[in-house]
């Protein structure tokens, strides 16, 4: 039990897993009321007082067993107390309206928070897996479904992968990076648009002017030439009259970068 208010009451995550694979559902009892609690504490009583007393067991098997011969020869024998019947001849009876047990063991795993790293991934047990390049910097939720992982926003889920053996890897998708490159720019291009359009979205219009007139040339034709790349600079920083007020990393890193491509 995380929290008992008069208005809310919220589980344990892991608990309400448990509850749901093994099929029953959990009820909160009220606060400080013994009569509800002790039936569950009275059934733990007496496993200790009767099962458990004066037994030290060396090992894990030797507890079990005296465990189960516990079970078979003195609990399920005994007349209850309440119900005034044997247990053995109740789950006789009962039996039929019973629901068979899961076949696969219990397992949980959790769903929990990450931030997408700007290089549109998120980090899963020393690996890496990318996301639609929109998330970048955003809050998601990540779970393990089978040998899967599945990544959401909201309520909706935006990625899955395998799982990846090892550390250090990333499962890429090319659906992911849409519309991250474009054909008219330079290899080295998008990234700087993209940063600077962050800042000034008003001066695309700019940018694509600049690209196309300061010799980026076509797709894979590499940097500009430095009569390009120098112009290009100026007019970055011509376009940015508060960086040097406002020294704000994203024109920086425009302005540094227009001029140091190789």
């Amino acid at each position: 039990m995380l929290r008992h208010g008069r208005d809310e009451i919220v589980f344990n995550p892991a608990f309400l897993a448990f509850a749901e694979h093994w099929g029953f559902e959990p009820l909160a009892a009220a606060q400080g009321r013994g009569q509800t609690k002790g039936k569950v504490e009275s059934g733990v009583k007496y496993v200790k007082k009767n099962c458990l007393a004066g037994q030290e067991p060396k090992t894990l098997p030797e507890a079990q067993g005296h465990g189960r011969w516990w079970r078979e020869t003195v609990c399920n024998v005994r007349v209850h107390g309440t119900v005034h019947e044997r247990p053995v001849d109740r789950l006789e009876r009962e039996r039929e309206q019973l629901r068979p047990l899961v076949g696969s063991p219990f397992s949980y795993r959790p769903r929990l928070q990450r931030r997408v790293y700007l290089d549109f991934t998120v980090r899963w047990k020393d690996n890496f897996y990318e996301v639609p390049m929109a998330h970048a910097g955003k809050l998601v939720h990540c779970q393990e479904v089978g040998d899967e992982l599945s990544v959401v926003s909201g309520n909706q889920e935006i990625a899955r992968h395998r799982l990846l053996e090892g550390i250090g890897h990333t499962a890429r998708l090319p659906e992911h990076r849409e519309g991250l490159y474009r054909a008219s720019y330079p290899s080295h291009l998008p990234y700087q648009r993209e940063t600077f359009l962050r800042v000034f979205p008003e001066h695309e219009r700019f940018v694509e002017g600049c690209v196309k007139r300061l010799g980026a040339g076509p797709a894979g034709a590499g940097a500009p030439p430095a009569r390009g790349r120098a112009a290009l600079a100026g007019g970055l920083r011509r376009a940015c009259p508060l960086s040097s007020r406002w020294p704000h990393p994203s024109t920086s890193s425009c302005s540094r970068t227009s001029v140091s491509w190789a």
